[in-house]
């Protein structure tokens, strides 16, 4: 049993020593190293599912559906208070005349979207 694990040793570094002549003399276009840099770029499955393509000349049926993953709106959340309206001055009893004193208007030349006059409609559309 001894020898049978020296022999099994001997040939598995053979095995190793020659693997790695072997990928540090061949040109890089046919080096296996090649595989590794191409793998981390695009992923092993685009490498797999391009030769499949690129040997059947069809597109691939995927009875399971696409591998990629879509956004869901599981971990979405509102917070409620940005979602509530802004009270209307007619809901709340403000008058919206005193909003902006008129001296003011006066001074930095404030004229509403409805013409030339002072300060905001008193009654929205």
């Amino acid at each position: 049993m001894a020898g049978g694990l020296v022999a099994l040793r001997f040939l598995a570094s053979q095995i190793v020593r020659q693997s790695t002549k072997v990928l540090m003399t061949d040109p890089y276009v046919e080096n296996l190293s090649e595989l590794l840099s191409a793998t981390k770029r695009t992923g092993v499955q685009t490498i797999l599912e391009t030769n499949l393509r690129a040997q059947k000349a069809q597109v691939l049926q995927r009875p399971l559906g696409s591998p990629r993953r879509f956004m869901d709106f599981d971990g979405l959340m509102f917070v409620s208070a940005h979602l509530d309206r802004q009270p209307l001055p007619h809901t709340t009893g403000e008058h919206r005349d005193n909003h902006r004193p008129q001296e003011q208007e006066a001074a930095h030349g404030f004229h509403t979207a409805f013409g030339l006059g002072h300060g905001l409609p008193k009654s929205p559309l």
